[in-house]
């Protein structure tokens, strides 16, 4: 079956416009005073270590942190690309994920 894509909504194009906000302060904690730096993979990677190693004074869910680097860093293959935001089939990938019968962990075979 051949994947099936959608353009976003509001409500996801305002999910990923406030998670690239909150990239950008993660990116100005980890670089004090570098106000208009790019933000590329590597500075997006500098971020994040400099937020798990060191914590900022932003206190946010881990999660909240993962999504603002996964939509910024998205974002610049948007930017650099040609990639564009969609939403693919992810209630179905996910459906069928959860429905495939899993060993418990302990068990290799």
């Amino acid at each position: 079956m051949k994947p099936k894509f959608n353009q976003t909504n509001d409500a996801e194009r305002e999910w990923i416009a406030n998670s690239i906000a909150y990239a950008r302060t993660l990116v100005l904690a980890s670089r004090p005073g570098d106000i208009d730096c790019a933000m590329t993979p590597e500075v997006l990677d500098t971020a994040y270590k400099h937020w798990f190693n060191h914590g900022t004074d932003i206190v946010q869910q881990a999660n909240d942190v993962v999504h603002a680097i996964g939509f910024a860093f998205g974002q610049f293959l948007v930017d650099h690309d040609g990639f564009e935001w969609t939403i693919g089939q992810r209630n179905s990938i996910r459906d069928s994920w959860d429905s495939k019968k899993k060993s418990p962990w302990w068990k290799l075979w």
